[in-house]
């Protein structure tokens, strides 16, 4: 295992084990093997970035006010060939 590879592994032993930052650093003076905090935080930080890129947050306004508009449409869940489908299909098993 690289060093690098390492360091991912103690970052998401860290974000899985809910390890707070003071217990850590509290591992790293005990056993000198153990990347310092600041090595750790450097991997952490590139992992946030890479996330990022791949999948990008957005902020919703969920104080907006929702305007609903009436549909003409006659609603599906009405239809009987569907409601007796979808019954049918939840006896199989959905298969």
């Amino acid at each position: 295992m690289s060093e690098n590879e390492q360091k991912e592994a103690i970052v998401k032993s860290l974000d899985c084990g809910r390890i707070t930052r003071e217990a850590y650093r509290s591992l790293a003076q005990i056993e000198h093997e153990i990347p310092r905090e600041g090595a750790i935080s450097n991997i952490k930080q590139k992992i946030n970035l890479k996330m990022k890129k791949q999948i990008p947050l957005l902020l919703v306004d969920i104080l907006q006010t929702i305007v609903f508009e009436k549909s003409e449409d006659t609603p599906d869940i009405i239809d009987k060939n569907i409601v007796t489908n979808m019954l049918e299909s939840i006896r199989k098993g959905g298969q």
